[in-house]
């Protein structure tokens, strides 16, 4: 239920996973997003949807949902999911913003470099730092999360590309 970004997200997501997305209830239903801006009709479909049997994910109001989904990162062939376990959607998603805005930096870095992107970082690496969210080269340098050689080359771009998502 519902139009925009974040109901175009979860239809890819159960078109991904092999299921059928329909526009109104039918028989046999058994699950349902509900992507909805205004907090009261998200409820309210939320109810009208339970009221038919389904469990009922309203996205990004974990206080509504019979269930929870990571936020999905899917970078062919890389696939990432950060989740919270509800407990934090805005969580998930800054965790998700940052994760990207380091990929973009990283494939912009190896492409002027002629590298592939896996060779100046790893994903596991870029996933580290996104998680720690290091504000500037100090807190960078105790997360020990780079070599000294790593640091000397990418620190001063690494806390730009994540400044920038804390700035907006």
């Amino acid at each position: 239920v519902g139009t925009g970004e974040a109901a175009d997200a979860k239809r890819r997501l159960i078109e991904a996973a092999g299921g059928v997305v329909v526009a109104v209830p039918e028989p046999g239903v058994q699950i349902a997003f509900v992507a909805l801006e205004d907090a009261g009709e998200a409820a309210a479909a939320a109810v009208r949807l339970r009221g038919l049997g389904m469990v009922v994910n309203v996205v990004d109001r974990p206080a509504l949902c019979d269930f929870t989904v990571p936020a999905i990162v899917d970078r062919s062939p890389v696939i990432v999911a950060v989740g919270t376990g509800g407990a934090s959607a805005s969580l998930a998603k800054a965790l998700r913003e940052r994760f990207e805005a380091l990929r973009a930096w990283r494939r912009e870095h190896a492409t002027l470099r002629g590298l592939e992107p896996d060779i100046v970082l790893g994903k596991d690496t870029l996933q580290a730092l996104a998680d720690c969210d290091p504000p500037d080269h100090d807190a960078l340098v105790a997360s020990q999360l780079l070599d000294d050689w790593e640091l000397e080359r990418y620190a001063g771009a690494i806390v730009a590309a994540l400044a920038s998502v804390r700035t907006g």
